[in-house]
């Protein structure tokens, strides 16, 4: 910017706008004058100015709504706007910060003092523009580790016909992670994993996770062995704080039965069609993972037959703790009420998410949302 500034004059006095003209030309200023309100906003719109300097008393259109607009059409660009008022009381002053005007000056005004404030405009301009610049290269880099964390999490078999699911964020990238591999002898292996925290500090803690999960489940290695693993990795690369809630369903060939190890996950809900109802509830029964080394976990699984119709639903907190607009949380009580409202196993699924849907509104979420359904005895097509 060089100190050099486009800075648009809005006054209705000819002779103040001459003065302003007079003081700000010879810095190296190139100035646009207005002479009411509704000028200078389309001044705004056709010159794209860095400083707009605002008179407040004017006919058409006044300095507020004036300022209102170009701070609207602005949008993410900083545009300073400093008053330039015959108005000295109080009210009337904040009136002009309420406006979105970023100073003010009283008239008669101090032609040093005026200076000194374009100055520090420039600053600000310059450090604003810094950081817009930073944010657009780290957006760019994180759009790149993005594709790349796609690709990875993209492998595997969750167009399994025997799952349905949901992995939502609430940013670019996911805390939470689902990943579904079909072994060498047919055998399905599913995990669903929720690191600790958010954003890109969660995303990085789920890295061992997912290599770990698909080089050993394309190996056809048991599941409890790749359990141990996930959790010996993790403890050796994720700094003490940091650990990952995660569970993993082992389904046999025919899909008729199933292996369950929840590592400190929400419990996990087998609901039987026959019945008609959730008939286990597998509560996290191991640490969760990179906490302890393996050698001091139980990590024996819960088995369990499964029919045509039942299913086994693993989820994330995300789904529990949604929250509707008055801070109240979906909970597990709303969640049982929605599996028992619907009749058709293979409708439960989406009862669930209209249910969470409904009761927030479709608000904006603190944590990422993720969900599995697994039918049971549903072979592959």
């Amino acid at each position: 910017m060089s100190g050099s500034l486009k800075i648009l004059v809005t006054d209705d006095d000819l002779v103040n706008r001459m003065i302003l003209n007079g003081m700000l030309t010879p810095a190296g200023h190139t100035v646009i004058e207005a002479s009411n309100g509704h000028e200078a906003v389309e001044l705004f719109e056709k010159e794209s100015p860095d400083l707009v300097l605002m008179d407040v008393i004017m006919p058409v259109m006044d300095g507020y709504e004036a300022v209102r607009l170009i701070k609207q059409k602005a949008a993410d660009r900083f545009v300073p706007v400093i008053y330039l008022t015959a108005i000295n009381d109080e009210e009337g002053l904040a009136k002009c910060v309420d406006a979105g005007g970023d100073d003010f000056l009283t008239k008669p005004y101090n032609h040093v003092i005026l200076m000194s404030k374009i100055r520090v405009m420039i600053r600000l301009i310059e450090q604003y523009r810094t950081i817009q610049e930073h944010q657009i290269k780290v957006q760019k880099e994180q759009l790149a580790a993005a594709r790349v964390f796609g690709k990875m999490v993209d492998r595997g078999s969750l167009n399994d016909p025997c799952l349905t699911h949901i992995n939502t964020s609430i940013s670019l990238f996911n805390g939470d992670i689902l990943l579904a591999y079909e072994q060498p002898d047919g055998s399905l292996n599913i995990l669903l994993g929720d690191a600790m925290g958010h954003g890109l500090p969660a995303a990085l803690g789920t890295y061992p996770v997912i290599d770990t999960f698909y080089q050993m489940s394309k190996k056809g290695i048991p599941s409890k062995n790749i359990l141990a693993s996930i959790n010996d990795k993790l403890k050796d690369t994720l700094p003490v704080e940091y650990f990952v809630c995660l569970a993993i369903v082992h389904l046999s060939v025919d899909r008729t039965e199933a292996q369950i190890w929840n590592a400190g996950l929400p419990e996990v809900l087998v609901y039987r069609a026959e019945e008609g109802e959730i008939s286990d509830r597998i509560r996290p029964s191991i640490l969760p993972m990179g906490i302890n080394h393996s050698s001091g976990l139980d990590l024996d699984p819960v088995e369990i037959k499964l029919a045509p119709g039942d299913h086994i639903f693993v989820y994330s907190d995300g789904i529990t703790e949604a929250e509707n607009r008055e801070g109240e949380m979906f909970g597990d009580e709303r969640l049982r009420e929605a599996i028992h409202a619907e009749k058709e196993p293979e409708k439960i699924f989406y009862s669930i998410l209209k249910a969470v849907e409904f009761f927030t509104g479709f608000s904006e979420q603190s944590d990422d949302l993720t969900m599995v359904a697994i039918a049971g005895g549903k072979h592959k097509e």
